[in-house]
């Protein structure tokens, strides 16, 4: 029993801050989720496994089960009062709401299923211990009934609202895939996933290849390095592009989105023409402005998406953006949403932040009307290139 903790109970932060912040990580949880499972889930079978999840089982002391045993002897002698208690034993240390004035009196010793106090038994009478346990137990009873009841109302209150916050995202998803409809976008279905390390194309898979690679690495470890083909790189480039075009064919619906929905929109049609590797990974958030394409703890493919605000913004994107890379050879994307009414000196300005910064090797094509790539390097190693693609789309204010 020594090895358990000492602690004053119900003084280690605010149970209220505790449960506001899982509340949130439940509403994140949510708006986090992808746009098939938010559209295609069993509505309760899915709020119930996300209060499930989120809640908290509220701890309540079993009063009635408590026991005592003696410790010690002589002026050590001491008398150890047990109570048995179920649920979370993190909500034992958290502070309630509401509570007394003399919380923090007492220290006790918490296990997984029991909590423990000692009292001092040197020359008392029965009379004596039994008014200190009594003291004990009507100190817990003040303090941990309001924790056990701020719980159960979280409780309560979260079922309501993963409701409200499953029904208002699977809105926005249907609003959101209604939007898509009026682009002249064509959305291609998936293939089946080959038993290959393989990479997505939008009408058959295309395998990554696996090369020995003439890298000092390589030689030093002998394992492949995993890269993404280059014509798959440049077919998501091309989705990327192209739903760019949609938004500037459709600006009326696009003008007033932020960064994030733009990103997630260019989401939406890379996952619907792409299929991840046989490891399940496929594009994902990261942030709130990153795509990312991984296998393993390899970043193959990064896009950052982010709106125009001058020469040192881009600048700022692009070192965030190397950041993520660490493989030789690796491809990159930066897609800036320009909302400016004239575009051309944008595109002036972009071009010339491109080449101005440290990282620079040559610009390599001109792929399409506000779509250029470079080659850069990782800021740690010359030799190690990077291809960029630099895609500008116009939503004038």
């Amino acid at each position: 029993m020594r090895s358990d903790p000492k602690v004053k109970l119900f003084t280690k932060g605010r149970l209220r801050k505790e449960l506001e912040s899982r509340k949130d990580q439940a509403q994140e949880h949510i708006i986090d989720e992808d746009d098939q499972t938010i559209l295609t889930a069993n509505k309760q079978q899915y709020i119930d496994q996300v209060v499930e999840r989120y809640s908290v089982d509220p701890p309540v002391i079993q009063f009635d089960e408590r026991y005592a045993e003696p410790e010690g002897s002589g002026p050590d002698s001491q008398l150890v009062v047990y109570f048995p208690y179920t649920g979370n034993q993190e909500m034992l240390y958290k502070k309630p709401s509401s509570y007394k004035s003399n919380i923090g009196i007492y220290e006790f010793y918490v296990g997984s299923d029991h909590i423990y106090h000692k009292i001092d038994a040197h020359r008392k009478d029965s009379d004596s211990l039994d008014t200190e346990i009594q003291r004990v137990i009507q100190y817990l009873r003040d303090h941990a009934k309001p924790v056990a009841k701020q719980v159960r109302k979280f409780n309560a209150d979260l079922q309501d609202q993963v409701t409200r916050w499953f029904e208002e995202h699977k809105e926005d998803t249907r609003e959101k895939h209604d939007e898509f409809s009026d682009l002249d976008i064509p959305i291609k279905k998936r293939d089946e996933v080959p038993e290959t390390f393989s990479v997505p194309g939008p009408d058959s898979r295309k395998q990554v290849s696996l090369s020995d690679r003439n890298s000092t690495e390589f030689k030093e470890s002998g394992e492949l390095e995993p890269e993404l083909d280059t014509e798959i790189y440049r077919e998501i480039l091309q989705v990327i592009y192209d739903v760019g075009k949609g938004f500037e064919r459709s600006p009326h619906l696009f003008q007033d989105k932020g960064e994030e929905d733009l990103r997630d929109y260019i989401l939406f049609f890379l996952e619907a023409h792409f299929e991840g590797s046989v490891t399940g990974e496929t594009f994902n958030k990261n942030g709130k402005t990153d795509i990312l394409y991984r296998y393993d703890n390899s970043n193959l493919f990064v896009a950052e998406c982010g709106i125009w605000d001058g020469p040192q913004w881009c600048n700022d994107k692009l070192d965030q953006l190397l950041n993520y890379l660490t493989w030789r050879d690796s491809k990159a994307a930066l897609v800036v949403f320009v909302k400016r009414n004239k575009i051309t000196p944008v595109l002036d300005k972009l071009d010339t932040s491109i080449r101005v910064h440290p990282t620079f090797i040559e610009h390599v094509n001109e792929a399409g009307e506000s779509w250029n790539d470079y080659k850069i390097h990782l800021p740690e190693n010359p030799d190690r290139e990077v291809q960029l693609g630099v895609i500008a789309v116009h939503l004038p204010n």
